[in-house]
C-alpha cells in the first residue's frame, strides 16, 4: 500500500516519502501478535487485547512491534550519512541504495548553492568556515571533472586487456565510464547528496530516532517520525524527547594523512574448528543464498573467521552490506587509498595535499562538518567477525569481477594472509574466497551481468583471471 505522504526538507531537498505500509494500524498488530502469545486460537485483528504503552513498548517487548514495517524513499541525505549514519550501526533493515559506481550523473553538474544551503541548514558557520568547506569541496570535484575523461580512455584500454569477452557496445556507451567513476570518487567528498529504498520495522525506527548522532540523521529519522504519527498518532509516546541523544558521533582519527595503494585485509584470529566447516554447495548459494535456512549448515554458526580490515570510505559502504558479519566502530588512519586510475593520472603531491587540507579543517570547522566532508579515499580502520555461512556468501561476491576492485583486492588479500598462517584447516575457509566462476569450473552465476573474463581458461585450470593482478 502506498501513500503520497512526502516530508521534504530544505537542505539538498531532503525528502522522505512513504512508499508502502501495512493495513493493519501498529497498535493492532502488536496486540495481535501478544494475543497469540497468550491464547490457544488465533485472535481476530483489532479484538481488545494489552496495553501497548504499558504492557508492551514500557517493559521492552518489542518483537510485536516489529512486525509492523514500512518502507520509506529517501531523496538528499548524504553519502556520509548514509555510510556514518543510518548504515553503520543498525543492521535491521533492507536498503537499496543510488550507486556511486554507476550512477554516471551523481557527481556531475555539481549543485554548489544546494551543497551550501545544505550546510547552513544543519552547521552554524560563519563567513570563514564556508568558504573553507566550499573551497574543499570544489577542489575534491575539479580533482574529479578534469582528469575523467583521461581515466576512461584509459579504463577502456585495461578493460579490454582483462576482460576480453566484454561487451564492446556496453563498454563504449558506459561502462568505461563507470569503471572511471568507480575509482575517481575517492577524491569527491561524501557529502554529496545519495537516495535508497528503505524498509524498517517500527522498532527500528523509533530506535533510529532515539540514537540519531548527526544533524543529518536527526533530521532523517524525524521526517520518518512524522510519517509513522500521521498514520498513527496514539503512538507517539514511543517517540520521547528527553530520552534522544544529544551528542553526534565522530570517528576518531589515529594517524596522519598518506598515500596508500592497497587495501588491508588481515586474518587475525578465528573461533571453531575451520576442520569442522561444512563446506557450502553451490546450488546452496546461487540464486538464492540458502545457508541460514538450512540445517546441515547451522554448525557453521559456530566458526568465525577474525579479520582486521583498511578500506576507503567507499569499499566500507560496500561492505556495510553484510549485516550477519559483525563490525567494530570504524577509525580514520590518516591514509587515502589510490586506486590504479588515479595512481596514473592524478600527481601525488596534489592527492597527498587534498588530504593534508581535510585534516586541517578539524581545527576550523565542527567535527561533524569535517565528517561530512570526508573524501570516498579516506582510509577507515576496523575489525570484522565472520561467522562461516555469512564469509562464504560475502566472499563469494566479493571476489567476482563484478564488485568493486578494492573490496575485490581485499578479499584475495584475505586469502593470502589465511594461507599463509597455520591455523589447521584453515585453506578449507580460505578456499571460501573467489568468485562463483572460479569455484565451480567456469560457470558464470551473474547472467546478463558476466564480466567479460576468460570463461574457457577458467574451465582448462587457469584461475589467473581470478587470483591475478588487476586494474579494473
Amino acid at each position: 500500500m502506498t501513500k503520497d505522504r512526502s516530508h521534504q526538507g530544505a537542505s539538498m531537498s531532503l525528502t522522505v516519502s512513504l512508499m508502502q505500509y501495512p493495513s493493519n494500524p501498529a497498535t493492532h498488530m502488536a496486540k495481535h501478535a501478544a494475543g497469540v502469545c497468550k491464547n490457544p486460537h488465533i485472535p481476530e485483528m483489532g479484538a481488545p487485547g494489552v496495553d501497548v504503552r504499558k504492557g508492551l513498548f514500557q517493559v521492552s517487548h518489542h518483537t510485536t512491534l516489529s512486525h509492523t514495517n514500512l518502507t520509506f524513499a529517501i531523496d538528499g541525505l548524504s553519502v556520509n550519512g548514509f555510510t556514518f549514519g543510518a548504515h553503520l550501526a543498525n543492521i535491521y533493515y533492507n536498503s537499496d541504495q543510488r550507486s556511486g559506481r554507476f550512477c554516471n550523473d551523481m557527481f556531475g553538474n555539481p549543485d554548489i548553492a544546494a551543497l551550501t544551503e545544505h550546510m547552513q541548514t544543519y552547521w552554524t558557520l560563519d563567513a570563514k568556515q564556508l568558504e573553507a568547506a566550499l573551497s574543499f569541496i570544489k577542489k575534491g570535484l575539479h580533482l574529479y571533472a578534469s582528469h575523467l575523461d583521461e581515466s576512461t580512455q584509459l579504463m577502456k584500454l585495461w578493460a579490454k586487456e582483462e576482460r576480453p569477452y566484454i561487451k564492446m557496445d556496453v563498454l563504449e556507451k558506459s561502462g568505461a565510464r563507470n569503471f572511471a567513476q568507480e575509482q575517481l570518487r575517492m577524491l569527491v567528498p561524501t557529502i554529496f547528496p545519495s537516495g535508497t529504498d528503505i524498509t524498517l520495522s517500527l522498532t527500528a525506527i523509533f530506535s533510529l530516532w532515539h540514537t540519531a548522532h548527526s544533524p543529518e540523521m536527526r533530521a532523517l529519522t524525524d521526517k520518518m517520525r512524522d510519517i509513522v504519527l500521521e498514520l498513527w498518532p496514539d503512538i507517539g509516546y514511543m517517540f520521547d524527547e528527553q530520552s534522544r541523544r544529544a551528542y553526534d558521533f565522530v570517528p576518531k582519527f589515529t594517524g596522519t594523512p598518506h598515500l596508500s595503494n592497497e587495501p588491508v585485509a588481515r586474518f587475525i584470529g578465528h573461533t571453531g574448528d575451520f576442520r569442522k566447516i561444512i563446506v557450502p554447495d553451490e546450488q546452496d548459494m546461487s540464486p538464492v543464498d540458502l545457508l541460514p535456512y538450512r540445517p546441515k549448515y547451522m554448525d557453521n554458526n559456530g566458526i568465525e573467521v577474525h579479520s582486521e580490515i583498511e578500506y576507503s570510505v567507499a569499499t566500507m559502504g560496500q561492505d556495510q552490506r553484510h549485516r550477519s558479519i559483525r563490525r567494530t566502530e570504524p577509525r580514520f588512519t590518516g591514509g587515502f587509498y589510490m586506486p590504479p586510475v588515479i595512481e596514473a593520472c592524478v600527481q601525488k603531491d596534489v592527492v597527498l595535499a587534498y588530504m593534508e587540507e581535510w585534516y586541517t579543517l578539524r581545527t576550523l570547522l565542527p567535527e561533524s562538518l569535517v565528517l561530512a566532508l570526508a573524501p570516498y579515499g579516506a582510509v577507515v580502520n576496523y575489525r570484522k567477525f565472520a561467522p562461516i555461512n555469512g564469509f562464504a556468501h560475502e566472499q563469494a561476491k566479493r571476489a567476482c569481477k563484478l564488485a568493486q576492485g578494492e573490496i575485490r583486492k581485499g578479499a584475495l588479500l584475505l586469502r593470502e594472509s589465511m594461507l599463509a598462517s597455520e591455523v589447521p584447516g584453515v585453506e578449507i575457509a580460505a578456499e571460501l574466497i573467489g568468485s562463483p566462476c572460479c569455484r565451480n569450473g567456469g560457470i558464470c552465476t551473474e547472467g546478463v551481468y558476466y564480466c567479460g573474463i576468460s570463461l574457457a581458461a577458467i574451465r582448462e585450470g587457469d584461475l589467473s583471471a581470478c587470483f591475478g593482478p588487476f586494474k579494473v
